[in-house]
């Protein structure tokens, strides 16, 4: 009888756990785990982590008003290991996770409209960023400055703007997906991203920062949405070097910067789909190097191939 008991306490346990999963959830951390004041919209916004725990929850809801703000240096240089955030967070201020060595794991809020400048500065052990929810229009400076770890970045359809060095020295990073309704690019946004393989530019995209993938020698597939009508600005350089070996411009394209693909001592071929687009102001001689080894596909129907400067530098071959 005795161990006719057991069995049947044990099955109990068993189902419990494995149907209902009647296993505790995680629950938030206490608002004594924090420092926090009133915002003059009547929410609350942390200004510092003072817990011992290493892996936190925020909770949604601090002396009957919502936590809709994480503030500045809040959790900076702290040992916490994940963040778990309530869909009631809309801000996260400056330099709040900056230098979290050991932080690995973000949940986000699903509401969240902003990040500012470097938020998440030297995170070094994030490998995972989803920055996917709708709420979000903007990546400020520096945000993920050297989060060399960092692997994957999912990015939402509203992100209009990715400001300077957002991504800078995420060495890590495989695969840069901008966002399709993209319309701003900064300064070395990707820079040093050198572990970079594809690079994907929508067609939203109209202002270029300087250089934007400054270093990525490791990528070896751009992609231009059809429908883009320029490359890089006016006389900057695009993309650095690289893997390259073939590019196709899509026939949107009118204007492509005059040292576009400078140093990519890979690259023998560009197919172009349209019109002969403007190039730089017209000093193209670093458009493509070395300039000998590469050939330049046009369709001979296009107009301006028959004048296009380019003529002079490169071998121009025509698309049956």
């Amino acid at each position: 009888m005795k161990k006719l008991c057991t069995l049947l306490a044990l099955i109990m346990l068993l189902t419990c756990i494995s149907v209902t999963g009647c296993t505790e959830e995680p629950q938030p951390n206490p608002a004594t785990d924090f420092e926090y004041e009133i915002r003059d919209d009547g929410g609350i916004i942390i200004t510092k982590y003072i817990g011992e725990g290493s892996h936190v929850i925020i909770p949604q809801i601090i002396d009957g008003k919502e936590v809709t703000t994480i503030g500045e240096h809040s959790f900076a240089g702290t040992p916490i290991q994940s963040i778990q955030m309530p869909d009631t967070i809309k801000y996260i201020y400056s330099y709040a996770f900056g230098s979290c060595d050991g932080l690995s794991e973000i949940e986000m809020s699903a509401s969240l409209i902003s990040i500012a400048q470097r938020a998440f500065f030297n995170c070094i052990s994030l490998t995972y960023i989803d920055l996917s929810m709708d709420t979000i229009q903007y990546i400020d400076y520096e945000v993920f400055l050297d989060c060399i770890n960092i692997k994957t970045v999912i990015f939402g359809d509203n992100i209009v703007r990715i400001r300077d060095k957002a991504f800078y020295g995420c060495s890590s990073l495989e695969e840069i997906i901008l966002p399709k309704n993209l319309q701003e690019i900064g300064e070395y946004a990707f820079g040093n991203c050198n572990s970079v393989q594809k690079i994907w530019i929508p067609k939203t995209l109209e202002k270029w920062g300087f250089t934007p993938f400054l270093g990525i020698q490791s990528v070896s597939e751009i992609i231009f949405e059809d429908g883009l009508k320029q490359i890089g600005s006016i006389n900057d350089i695009f993309c650095y070097g690289g893997q390259m070996e073939t590019i196709t411009i899509p026939a949107s394209v009118e204007f492509i910067t005059e040292a576009a693909f400078v140093d990519c001592m890979k690259l023998k071929e560009i197919y172009f789909e349209g019109a002969a687009p403007q190039i730089g102001t017209g000093k193209f001689i670093n458009f493509v190097t070395p300039e000998q080894d590469v050939k330049i596909y046009y369709d001979p129907a296009m107009p301006g191939w028959d004048t296009t400067p380019l003529r002079e530098i490169y071998s121009l071959v025509p698309l049956s």
